[in-house]
């Protein structure tokens, strides 16, 4: 897997390679760092998507958020409500959180009713 990095540059990020060469070019106002081959990235109107390694949109930009993939999902939210999405930008865990994090050794951090809590990727197990 190509190994890349968000650099920003006047109010634009582009992604580079290990030599520095450009793959995406600055057209991109907000951009993450990859993680399991995908990055999230934002246009300047806020809606945001992901990118793969070669640079390729690859889940549509119709978030109006998105955070890093982790054991194979990714929070995203859209009029302030958070889930998850897997790489293929299928929503795999129902947006019905107040904030959603990335997941850590099983288990995502979420928020619903003004309460902190643990879920699983299967939404069985809640400690809210």
């Amino acid at each position: 897997m190509a190994r890349m990095a968000a650099v920003s540059t006047f109010s634009k990020v582009s992604f580079i390679n290990t030599n520095g060469d450009v793959i995406v070019k600055p057209s991109i106002y907000h951009g993450g760092n990859f993680s399991e081959g995908r990055a999230f990235v934002q246009s300047q109107n806020g809606s945001t998507g992901f990118i793969d390694t070669n640079g390729r949109l690859v889940i549509p930009m119709v978030w109006n958020s998105g955070g890093q993939f982790s054991e194979g999902l990714a929070p995203v939210s859209r009029n302030k409500s958070y889930g998850y999405v897997d790489p293929s930008g299928r929503v795999a865990i129902d947006l019905k959180f107040e904030a959603a994090y990335p997941f850590r050794k099983g288990v995502g951090e979420v928020k619903k009713n003004g309460k902190y809590g643990l879920i699983n990727s299967t939404v069985r197990s809640r400690l809210l």
